[in-house]
């Protein structure tokens, strides 16, 4: 099996992190007449550092025995010892300001600025400033408002503002080599040399954000309902992401350079609202929220388009970042059903000379009468329409229940655990169900045949809409239901509380998606898992959200 090791083996290694944060401020409070002003200045420094040393592969150990167990003590004749060193570390130096006005209690102003600085960037880039303002007013405060009492509160806000990002990792700037088996030929002979393991980009810098927003807060009815509604538009510049390269540099897609190649725009609405009200012996608060927001690329530097993703089956450049579109859009073929007979295979656009009954149908979307790169396109778009979410929280005497739902709507996944059906691999997997329904020809479902000569149509080596799911989900997150005993009883056993409760998290999930679990992201150990941000709702089996259930009590003495 793949997991058996004939050689005893040993591994030892060394590990240290070390992070530290220092902050200071200083604060300053002034009233003049009707006026309050708040004035605050400060440093931030924090420190991020790690060491790692590994040994490992001494095989052939001569004794089982872990304490006589050494990296010299091996009897086979082949030295596989081999030593590992990686270090990290990065930091970041910050000045904070920040001036609050108050006027009367109806007229707010905040003012804020931020000169951050990271060593993830070159000396001559980096610092960023990080300016923002807010204004707001506090309507209900005004004397005419006292004629309006099913108003209990209200605010309108305006802001302003940037802030920066970072998140990258450390060095990119430089850059770095790696040497080893790196043979080329220096006059006849043959040396080992050193190969760019990361291209280095000595201009990158910070990636800033700028955001406005209007809002309002109400509430009504002696504040019994909340309403919080708030409009956006936030564009992000200089966007830190790979500059992909052309295939001819053989550079593989996690190689790529990191830069500043673009901007990108969101714009969206955020509403939520919570009523609270007491009937009879029963206290309630129920409420919801769903946010929308509209994604596009505007510029993408020198390209029009980000192409990304590879996978072992053979897909390439699965997610593109297109220039008018949403950010990591899914490409490939789109498909019209599976060939029922060979008439109307014939009669198609030519796919392969082994194209058979029950393989997959792909659109010749230029009509050129063949099916290549030309025919692939947009075939999905990870992002959801809109998100949203309710819960609720009820308490009847000493019972209490509260609740809440989470959800997505309108987005799509890109299964590509449905591949494993049509390809043998080396080690074991688990299969989808609907592998039981593939098309043969006394069975002509709508699920691809299973080619056990190598998958000649493609079925599984070009991606299609066939891979691309419905994403949408509604999830009982959490749910919980105590008792609360009652201070009387609590009094007579000499404790001053005790509540006893059971609950879940992820018991429920309403979906139409066939996969593990429609909560997806870019699966650690992927070759391109340093640019999630572009790759979004890829499912590869992921391991799913766990569901569990929970028992406990809270006693206070």
């Amino acid at each position: 099996g793949s997991e058996s090791q004939p050689l005893s083996a040993l591994q030892n290694g060394w590990y240290k992190s070390i992070n530290w944060q220092w902050e200071n401020y200083l604060t300053y409070k002034k009233k003049i007449g009707a006026h309050n002003i708040t004035i605050m200045g400060g440093t931030s420094a924090s420190e991020y550092q790690s060491y790692n040393i590994v040994g490992s592969n001494s095989t052939g150990l001569s004794v089982n025995d872990p304490t006589l167990q050494y990296f010299n003590d091996y009897t086979h004749g082949n030295n596989n010892d081999a030593l590992s060193w990686t270090a990290d570390q990065s930091s970041i130096f910050s000045l904070l300001g920040r001036l609050n006005y108050d006027l009367k209690d109806k007229y707010l102003a905040t003012f804020t600025i931020r000169r951050d600085g990271s060593s993830k960037f070159g000396p001559n880039y980096r610092y960023g400033n990080f300016p923002s303002a807010a204004l707001a007013w506090k309507v209900s405060n005004e004397n005419f408002m006292k004629k309006i009492p099913v108003i209990s509160s209200l605010k309108l806000g305006l802001g302003w503002g940037k802030i920066g990002n970072e998140k990258i990792g450390t060095g990119q700037y430089l850059g770095y080599v790696t040497s080893g088996d790196i043979p080329y030929s220096f006059n006849g002979v043959i040396q080992n040399g050193t190969t760019v393991l990361k291209y280095p980009n000595k201009d990158i810098h910070w990636e800033t954000t700028t955001q406005s927003n209007i809002g309002i807060v109400a509430g009504l009815f002696k504040n019994r309902l909340l309403i919080d509604a708030n409009y956006f538009e936030r564009k992000t510049t200089d966007m830190l992401a790979p500059e992909v390269l052309p295939a001819i540099s053989g550079i593989p897609e996690n190689q790529y350079p990191i830069g500043n190649i673009g901007s990108v725009s969101n714009k969206g609405v955020e509403f939520s609202a919570y009523y609270r009200n007491l009937i009879g012996a029963v206290t309630f608060k129920v409420g919801g929220y769903v946010s929308k927001i509209a994604n596009q690329v505007l510029n993408l530097g020198a390209a029009d388009v980000i192409s990304l993703g590879s996978y072992g089956q053979g897909f390439t450049d699965y997610s593109r970042t297109l220039v008018g579109q949403p950010v990591g859009m899914f490409y490939g073929y789109k498909t019209e059903g599976i060939f029922k007979n060979y008439a109307e295979i014939n009669s198609h656009a030519f796919q392969s000379a082994g194209t058979q009954p029950g393989d997959l149908k792909f659109k010749d979307l230029n009509g050129d009468g063949v099916i290549n790169d030309a025919d692939r396109t947009i075939i999905g778009n990870p992002n959801p329409k809109f998100t949203y979410g309710f819960n609720a929280e009820v308490y009847y005497k000493n019972f209490d229940l509260t609740m809440s739902f989470q959800g997505v709507y309108g987005n799509n996944i890109l299964a590509m655990w449905k591949t494993w059906n049509y390809t043998v691999w080396n080690d074991a997997r688990n299969y989808s169900t609907s592998i039981t329904n593939a098309w043969t020809p006394e069975n002509q479902s709508n699920i691809a045949r299973v080619d056990g000569n190598g998958d000649l149509n493609g079925n599984s080596t070009k991606l299609s809409d066939y891979y691309i799911e419905k994403g949408s989900y509604l999830r009982l997150k959490n749910i919980q239901i105590g008792y609360t005993l009652s201070k009387k009883v609590c009094t007579k056993i000499k404790i001053d509380g005790l509540r006893v409760y059971v609950g879940g998290q992820n018991l429920l999930t309403f979906t139409k998606y066939k996969g593990n679990d429609p909560e997806v992201g870019l699966p650690l150990g992927n070759s391109t898992s340093n640019y999630s941000n572009l790759i979004m709702g890829v499912d590869y089996g992921n391991v799913p959200q766990p569901r569990a259930f929970l028992v406990g009590f809270n006693l206070n003495f």
